[in-house]
């Protein structure tokens, strides 16, 4: 019994699993600009990191989160992504610092042509999510947020209503 039970788990824990993210092949499309993933370590602190997630609604006003962002190979430099624009696009930002953990999740419709920056903030115990927008050389704008909510299963699908969920 007890080798059928694992390997049956593990099956269903594997196909609940995300994808990879593909770029879209055509049409209309915007850059989303988000910071590589971070952990550290310390003896007093514990674990801390961050790790920002997008996806990109489905139609239906929810989409699922796929696989978490590889950092680059110069873990300072920011990842950047080509996303398809009119659509909204999710984004959740997770910080861990030591037992506690802040979870913000936001959606935002992207504009064609459009070059989006996702800054993550935590703060003590509160984190946040902004997202800026390039209107220019050297300009920035916010983009309003609306909140979005995640599926606390799987924590892979995402959606604007909760009812949805």
């Amino acid at each position: 019994m007890k080798k059928l039970v694992i390997p049956s788990i593990m099956l269903l824990l594997s196909s609940c699993g995300s994808t990879p993210y593909l770029p879209p092949s055509g049409g209309p499309t915007s850059t989303l600009v988000m910071p590589s993933p971070k952990t550290s370590y310390s003896l007093f602190g514990g674990v801390s990191s961050s790790k920002v997630r997008f996806a990109i609604d489905q139609g239906n006003s929810c989409g699922k989160f796929g696989e978490p962002l590889k950092p680059s190979t110069d873990i300072k430099k920011p990842v950047e992504i080509v996303i398809p624009s009119d659509k909204k696009i999710f984004i959740r930002a997770a910080f861990t610092m030591g037992n506690s953990s802040c979870v913000p999740v936001v959606s935002f419709f992207a504009q064609e042509n459009k070059r989006y920056t996702v800054v993550p903030g935590y703060q003590g115990k509160s984190c946040s999510v902004v997202v800026l927008q390039s209107t220019g050389i050297n300009k920035l704008e916010t983009v309003k947020l609306d909140r979005a909510y995640v599926d606390t299963w799987s924590g892979l699908k995402v959606c604007t209503n909760k009812n949805e969920l």
